[in-house]
């Protein structure tokens, strides 16, 4: 995300002139050691919690929340299903090249395929509560308002 100075200032310790392009890249603020202790070390409890990913103020992601529940669901989804879950550490990740956002293209793991047992497939789903069948929209009961259909003309004879 590129910024215009205003006005000249000071910008930790680097003097930024009037009308000079600012290059910020939210990436970096999220792996900023002054902030977080071993920025690059991957901790879910992780103390602070003043990152960037979603964002700050007016442009803060109004699906955060659903995100981060998401986020869990599919994690502990993932653990309860694969328990012995591991890096394979044969070959390093690979790192997208990206100045805005930092992800990877490739990390591979291990772990021992579960079982076919159905109670091991129902221990790991999620349980979102679904609407019964009837109660679900079906492709002509979903639509509403005036017919579609093309008016015939009349026979004047």
């Amino acid at each position: 995300m590129r910024r215009r100075a205003r006005h000249d200032l000071d910008l930790a310790g680097r003097a930024i002139a009037e009308g000079q392009t600012v290059l910020l890249v939210c990436g970096a603020a999220n792996r900023d050691p002054a902030v977080f202790p071993d920025p690059h070390v991957l901790d879910f409890e992780r103390p602070g919690g003043r990152h960037m990913a979603f964002g700050h103020g007016p442009h803060f992601f109004l699906g955060a929340a659903l995100a981060r529940l998401e986020g869990t669901i599919v994690l502990e989804a993932l653990l309860a299903r694969l328990p012995d879950l591991r890096l394979d550490t044969a070959e390093p990740p690979k790192w997208q090249r990206s100045l805005n956002f930092r992800g990877l293209t490739r990390l591979d793991v291990a772990f021992t395929p579960p079982s076919d047992d159905a109670a091991d497939m129902r221990a790991c789903r999620p349980t979102v509560p679904r609407a019964p069948s009837a109660q679900r929209p079906t492709p002509t009961s979903a639509r509403s308002g005036p017919s579609r259909e093309t008016p015939r003309a009349r026979d004047p004879g």
